[in-house]
């Protein structure tokens, strides 16, 4: 007598590929939200820390300078442009003359990017130019105690300025044709610590 081993029904195989495939898709769809969430976060990350880096610049050139100035090389202080009168610095670093001897320095937008441009003295060591901060601003304003410098009197009187900064970028998902905004904000009110009287 021969024995038949017994084996699988064609409804149970149809059973265990229908099970089959809802889990490899309900696999598929963690794995791509999953790579969705992370390559959205990594962009936030880096819009961030560019973000963080032209407010690192603007930040530290407002600390060393004398005062905000209202207008240097045909550029002019207002809400959205930044003239700042620094003292010029020697070779090692040093003021040469914080009563006499100044550079400027001007932020500016161009389209959606950003430029700091330094004017220097002879007597300067500082270098000059126009150097690109960052890309994908959406917005850069200068105010004080809640004025924007557009509309301030008297520039030489304030002792601080506020600088608010967004960027923003598209960013593409997984198959090419996802597209996500994302959009950073840093604001940073910044005391003169070199202000002439």
């Amino acid at each position: 007598m021969i024995r038949r081993g017994k084996g699988f029904t064609l409804m149970e195989l149809m059973i265990g590929m229908g099970i089959s495939v809802v889990f490899l898709l309900a696999l598929m769809s963690l794995y791509t939200a999953y790579q969705k969430t992370f390559f959205i976060g990594s962009a936030y990350l880096d819009l961030h820390a560019n973000v963080r880096l032209a407010m690192d610049w603007m930040e530290r050139d407002v600390k060393s300078a004398t005062q905000v100035v209202t207008s240097h090389s045909g550029y002019t202080t207002g809400n959205n442009v930044l003239v700042l009168e620094v003292p010029s610095i020697d070779s090692a670093g040093d003021v040469v003359d914080i009563e006499n001897d100044f550079d400027y320095i001007v932020y500016r937008v161009s389209g959606t990017v950003l430029y700091r441009i330094t004017y220097v003295a002879a007597t300067s060591s500082r270098e000059a130019g126009s150097r690109q901060i960052a890309e994908n601003c959406s917005t850069l304003t200068f105010s004080s105690g809640g004025t924007d410098l557009g509309s301030v009197g008297d520039l030489g009187a304030i002792n601080d300025v506020t600088i608010s900064l967004t960027m923003s970028e598209t960013v593409l998902g997984m198959t090419g044709q996802q597209m996500k905004t994302i959009e950073d904000t840093l604001e940073s009110k910044v005391m003169f610590r070199n202000k002439r009287s």
